[in-house]
């Protein structure tokens, strides 16, 4: 009923396709066409044809991987029996397949499909669409490697025939004399002259005799010890504060613990601390490192007590001399909280 209300008592395919907007098949035969004429400029008028049609674009780049797919259908299996589409239709694109190699069927299916692909997400389609065209129409023919192959041997028979390859001794064999003192006064002067020197022959040094080794000077570290670092940890914990104050405010709760083999151990209240610091240890090596003139690697480990820098008096006794036990640690004892009141003038809010 909607059919016969849009195009009335007498129906064509052409009219069904237009109240369905279906891209008319012709419109793919015409890229396939400019594609094997390589006429970009037709590719792009073709493009405007379908967008004044009222053609979407996806719908149109889809049908533009089926229509080359049915061109592999025909060029692989010989027939189009696998082919949906007219009976007509199906005998061109078996006429059409033979002017079409299967490598170049393929390469414009993937870049088809990569354009579809892309178009999904793009605010432009029809600059995608025009783009893929051009490229199509654009990419050169695919050479097989057996040809190519054959006509290098063609190529070299060619040469061989005329005389013209000459050999050349080997590189490694062949050192040319070259003297700039003076400047050659004939053209047999000017020649370059070769000299040819025998394979290198492998000495055997005898037993009694001492054979000189090379000294090699490596290139060691500079040795940093841990009081080293303690007197300049109040330094680096201020330059890691210019740097990035986060990482500097944690590391104002640590301590530095040891060195072993070059590892320089850090010790951390919690594992915020240490992930902090392990996140951040790059940029935490380099600003030690330059501090120190050191080549020291960091390492966070939680530690027990976070900052043994502080001296801290000896343990409260009662009257039997036994050391008090600790009181309840408040939230203001807290490293964070300690770090918000110190670096940005925090106040509790009862």
């Amino acid at each position: 009923d909607q059919v016969i209300s849009f195009c009335g008592t007498t129906i064509t395919s052409k009219q069904v396709g237009d109240a369905l907007n279906i891209v008319d098949q012709e419109l793919f035969f015409k890229v396939s066409d400019v594609i094997k004429a390589k006429d970009a400029k037709a590719a792009l008028d073709l493009v405007d044809e379908v967008i004044r049609s009222g053609y979407d674009v996806k719908e149109f780049a889809s049908g533009i991987a089926e229509h080359f797919r049915n061109f592999l259908i025909a060029k692989t299996t010989g027939s189009t029996q696998l082919i949906e589409e007219a009976e007509m239709h199906r005998k061109r694109y078996a006429a059409d397949a033979e002017a079409l190699s299967l490598h170049d069927i393929l390469r414009i299916i993937k870049v088809v499909t990569e354009t579809e692909n892309s178009m999904r997400y793009s605010a432009q389609p029809r600059f995608k669409l025009e783009v893929m065209i051009v490229q199509l129409t654009k990419m050169e023919q695919s050479v097989k490697i057996d040809e190519l192959l054959l006509q290098i041997d063609e190529l070299k028979k060619k040469l061989h025939a005329n005389g013209s390859v000459v050999a050349t001794p080997p590189l490694e064999s062949v050192k040319p004399v070259k003297n700039f003192s003076s400047v050659p006064s004939t053209i047999e002067e000017a020649k370059p002259r070769y000299t040819f020197t025998p394979s290198p022959v492998i000495a055997v040094s005898e037993p009694n005799k001492k054979v000189e080794q090379p000294i090699v000077i490596a290139s060691a570290a500079v040795d940093v010890s841990l009081t080293a670092v303690q007197d300049s940890w109040n330094i680096i914990v201020d330059a890691m504060r210019k740097k990035k104050i986060n990482v500097g405010t944690i590391l104002a709760e640590t301590q530095p613990l040891d060195i072993i083999n070059g590892t320089l151990r850090i010790g951390c209240g919690d594992e915020f601390h240490k992930s902090t610091l392990f996140r951040n240890k790059e940029i935490l090596g380099e600003t030690i490192n330059s501090i120190l003139s050191s080549k020291l690697r960091i390492d966070p480990i939680i530690h027990a007590d976070p900052v043994p820098l502080k001296h801290e008096a000896p343990p409260k006794t009662n009257g039997n001399s036994q050391p008090a036990l600790p009181s309840e640690p408040s939230a203001e004892d807290h490293p964070l909280i300690k770090a918000l009141h110190r670096d940005f003038d925090a106040e509790k809010v009862n």
